[in-house]
Order: C-alpha cells, then sequence, then structure tokens
C-alpha cells in the first residue's frame, strides 16, 4: 500500500479509495477489493490519470451541452460506462 491514496470506511461499511488531492476513487465493498485496485492503480499511475482526465472532459462537456448540474452530468457518465463494458 502507498500513501498515494487512503482507504476509508464508509457510513455504509463500504471502503472509499481517495487521492492525496481528495479525489474520489472508488467504493469496495471489502478492504480486499480496494486493496486491490489501489495496487492496480500503483501499477500503472498513467491509465488512472488519463482515464480520469476523460471522466472529467465527460463530464464537462455533459454539462455544457445539456445545461444539467455536475451530479447530473456524473450521473449520465458512469450509468453509460457501466453498460459500455
Amino acid at each position: 500500500m502507498t500513501a498515494e491514496y487512503r482507504i476509508t470506511p464508509s457510513s455504509d461499511n463500504r471502503f472509499v479509495i481517495s487521492d492525496l488531492k481528495n479525489e474520489y476513487a472508488g467504493t469496495f465493498f471489502t478492504r480486499k477489493e480496494a486493496e486491490a485496485r489501489v495496487t492496480r492503480y500503483i501499477q500503472d499511475p498513467a491509465l488512472w490519470e488519463s482515464a480520469k482526465l476523460l471522466i472529467h472532459t465527460a463530464i464537462a462537456a455533459q454539462m455544457e451541452v445539456h445545461w444539467v448540474s455536475r451530479d447530473a452530468a456524473l450521473f449520465w457518465v458512469k450509468s453509460a460506462a457501466e453498460i459500455a463494458h
């Protein structure tokens, strides 16, 4: 585990990963799942950073094109990402 990411328990008995900038990086049912994801982030930080940039760009585009809030844009981007794989 590295100090670049932290895993904290949430109020709904899950584990939340965030980075040093306090940017959300995921929520998991077990600490073991969260630690495995952090290991992936550490192995290739360039992929993680470019993926975050793509998501931020998609959210900004949704907000601008459809005149919706950040929360609404995030909902639609996450929904599309879930069915895209």
